[in-house]
């Protein structure tokens, strides 16, 4: 038996963490919106399919006042985000945190990931293309699909393993790492310009391209 996450809405048995399907009686749970959430009215609604189940996605409203639509399928509770809206409403789920809660991150790495299908590639609800399968954020634990030109496809059970990894500071550790890797590129960029200035016996940093200046650029764009 793993940890338990919730209890089925159906009949109240325990719910898996890896699992949002009841295994005493086989209802499917949607565990990542636990609200009443608005049906966008029709001429909002976009004519996509679901990769899982093949039917129909249904545009709601996370906002409540009708300025953050997804689509999700009704059946399997799978969600599709445009490009670029999950990082948006994840950077507003816990936009206060800064604190890493290592515990916790490895508890959801290692035990809180969803795994009620076999491993393959689906396509994109918009474009019926294959997606990529990518580890959300590198270290989530969270294999999402992504279509480069469309969104991202999470199955259920996902954004709720995104939203506890951002709370307990997941994001920060992502930030971290892109920062490290910035300075070593940084490094290996102005190494590279120390060799080329001395094969050509002259210094490049009169121009006033040192590593400081060269960080801090690289800082700002990624802040």
């Amino acid at each position: 038996m793993g940890v338990l996450m919730a209890k089925c809405l159906n009949c109240g048995a325990p719910l898996l963490l890896k699992t949002t399907t009841c295994a005493y009686c086989g209802t499917v749970n949607d565990v990542d919106i636990r609200r009443v959430v608005t049906v966008a009215p029709t001429d909002q609604q976009e004519n996509r399919t679901c990769p899982r189940c093949s039917c129909t996605l249904t545009t709601i409203d996370l906002s409540g006042n009708d300025s953050f639509h997804i689509d999700r399928c009704e059946k399997c509770y799978g969600l599709f985000f445009d490009s670029g809206e999950l990082e948006m409403f994840l950077n507003g789920a816990n936009a206060s945190n800064t604190e890493v809660d290592h515990q916790k991150l490895s508890h959801l790495i290692n035990e809180n990931f969803h795994k009620e299908y076999p491993v393959c590639y689906i396509k994109c609800p918009v474009c019926s293309q294959l997606m990529n399968r990518i580890n959300y954020g590198k270290k989530s634990g969270v294999i999402v699909n992504k279509c480069s030109d469309h969104g991202l496809w999470l199955d259920s059970g996902m954004l709720h393993h995104l939203v506890g990894w951002v709370k307990a500071g997941g994001l920060e550790i992502e930030r971290e790492h892109q920062s490290a890797k910035l300075q070593e590129e940084a490094a290996y960029q102005m190494l590279k310009t120390r060799e080329a200035a001395a094969l050509h016996g002259s210094s490049i940093f009169e121009k006033e391209f040192d590593l400081v200046s060269l960080v801090k650029t690289l800082f700002k764009v990624l802040h």
